[in-house]
C-alpha cells in the first residue's frame, strides 16, 4: 500500500511533515527523515495521480515510485557533508487563471552512501505566475540534468525546419531579434526555480525511466 509519512505521529519528525504540505524539503529534511527510515512505512505500491505528501520507499521491494506520465525531468545534487541527489519530475496541469501556471511536482531523494536502497519521494501541487519564486531549497544540476518533453518529442524538428526555413524568406535576422528569444528564457526559469543550466533534450523513450529512481 502507498503509506503517506504525513499520517505519521513522529515528534522528531512533525514539524517537516507539516511544512512539506507547503515548500519542498531542504537537504537537512531530507537527511532527518532518512536518519528514521527504520521507524517509518515504506510505500509499496506506485503513488496515484494526484497523490500529495511524503512516501518512503526501498527499491529492492518497490521500483516504481508511480506511474505518471511526466512532462519534465532534472537531476539535481545537494553537495555538503553527506550528497543527497535528487529528480525533479513535472508534470504541467491546466491553469486555473491567466497568467498562473499549476505544476504537480514530484521529487525523489536518495544518499545511497548512507542509506542505500532507500528513496523519499514529495509529491505537491502548486500554483505559480510569472512574478513568483517557488523553489528555495535546489541544488545544483548534475551533469546528466536533462528535460523530457513527453509530448512534443515527434514534431519539435519539423516545426524548427518550418521556423528557419520562413526567418529566411522573410528577413530571418530582423525577425530573430525582435522575437524575444532571451526573453522567453528568463520566463522558463521563473516558472521553473531549479537553479543553475539546465540542458533541455526532447526524449520520449525515457519514460519508464522516469518513474523509477535507482
Amino acid at each position: 500500500m502507498a503509506n503517506n509519512l504525513r499520517n505519521e505521529i513522529d515528534p522528531d519528525l512533525e514539524e517537516i511533515f507539516v511544512r512539506s504540505e507547503f515548500e519542498w524539503l531542504n537537504q537537512g529534511d531530507v537527511h532527518n527523515i532518512l536518519a528514521k527510515r527504520e521507524d517509518l512505512p515504506t510505500s509499496t505500491v506506485p503513488i496515484q495521480f494526484p497523490e500529495h505528501g511524503l512516501f518512503l520507499f526501498n527499491i529492492d521491494e518497490q521500483l516504481v515510485l508511480d506511474t505518471i506520465q511526466w512532462d519534465m525531468t532534472k537531476s539535481k545534487v545537494w553537495h555538503g557533508q553527506y550528497i543527497i541527489r535528487y529528480k525533479v519530475n513535472q508534470c504541467f496541469l491546466v491553469a486555473i487563471d491567466e497568467g498562473v501556471s499549476t505544476t504537480y511536482e514530484r521529487r525523489a531523494y536518495k544518499c545511497e552512501d548512507l542509506y542505500g536502497s532507500y528513496r523519499l519521494v514529495h509529491y505537491r501541487t502548486y500554483f505559480m505566475s510569472q512574478n513568483d519564486s517557488e523553489d528555495e531549497n535546489s541544488g545544483d544540476d548534475t551533469e546528466d540534468s536533462h528535460g523530457e518533453n513527453m509530448g512534443e518529442n515527434e514534431t519539435s524538428d519539423d516545426d524548427d525546419s518550418d521556423d528557419d526555413d520562413s526567418s529566411d524568406e522573410s528577413g530571418g535576422d530582423d525577425d530573430s531579434d525582435e522575437s524575444g528569444g532571451d526573453d522567453d528564457s528568463s520566463d522558463d526559469d521563473d516558472s521553473d526555480e531549479s537553479g543553475g543550466d539546465d540542458d533541455i533534450e526532447a526524449n520520449g523513450d525515457a519514460l519508464p525511466l522516469a518513474n523509477g529512481f535507482c
